[in-house]
């Protein structure tokens, strides 16, 4: 099913082929209509979003079950790592 910003557009090029528009007026909702859409989320995307979400609890998961059994040493070197990638992802992202 064509999203609305389709239906649109079509809808503006068979008003202007019949005559109903002229062109100049069909060139200004079409860009109206252009700098107005929104990127919808499709189903794909949100499933991606929520396998990435479920993964990252499984990890924070296994992490907190096992963190006695993890070495002081790898404790505190995975602490850090966490640290740093925030550092990181905040500079690389700003």
């Amino acid at each position: 099913m064509a999203g609305y910003a389709t239906r649109v557009r079509t809808d503006i090029a068979r008003w202007r082929e019949i005559g109903l528009i002229e062109p100049a007026t069909a060139e200004a909702l079409a860009r109206d209509v252009a700098a107005n859409e929104r990127a919808s989320l499709s189903f794909g995307s949100i499933l991606a979003m929520m396998a990435a979400l479920l993964f990252g609890a499984a990890i924070l998961i296994f992490v907190a079950a096992n963190w006695e059994a993890f070495p002081r040493l790898l404790r505190v070197a995975a602490l850090f790592a966490v640290i740093l990638a925030g550092y990181v992802g905040g500079a690389v992202l700003k």
